[in-house]
């Protein structure tokens, strides 16, 4: 059997989307991109503790702000977090990456082609399923 992937279909299911205030105020009023987005969607992990600390680590380590998915049990606020963390529900990725520098995700097929739409670097740690081949094709066409 042979698939071709063509591309992406894009429907704008969130365009009433108001983002709560502490969002507005932690984005902030600034046109400049200052956040990177760090997220693995429906990903459920033995140890949501680990890979927040994993998380957590890496941003302070590189001195960055960072807007954190929570997700389906992926990642634990609970511990480690300051005023440079925040800890996001369900918020629609086509209303979000717009004002972040970076991506970085699980290589979902949504969270990816979002990423690509926004015109924004990505970096794709793949857990399972089609998030490997995801990964590989974002990196085999430059989009990264």
């Amino acid at each position: 059997m042979r698939i071709s992937v063509f591309g992406f279909r894009f429907l704008d299911l969130n365009s009433r989307y108001t983002p709560p205030q502490s969002l507005k105020e932690f984005i902030g009023a600034t046109s400049e991109k200052l956040f990177i987005y760090i997220g693995f969607g429906s990903i459920v992990t033995p140890n949501p503790q680990f890979l927040t600390n994993a998380v957590l680590g890496a941003v302070k380590a590189a001195g960055v702000r960072e807007l954190v998915l929570m997700g389906w049990g992926t990642i634990d606020p609970l511990e480690g977090f300051s005023d440079l963390d925040i800890f996001l529900g369900n918020t629609p990725h086509n209303w979000l990456f717009p004002r972040v520098k970076l991506v970085v995700n699980h290589g979902g097929a949504e969270t990816t082609a979002t990423a690509i739409k926004a015109g924004i670097p990505s970096r794709i740690v793949p857990f399972f399923g089609n998030q490997q081949f995801w990964s590989e094709m974002v990196s085999k066409r430059g989009a990264r």
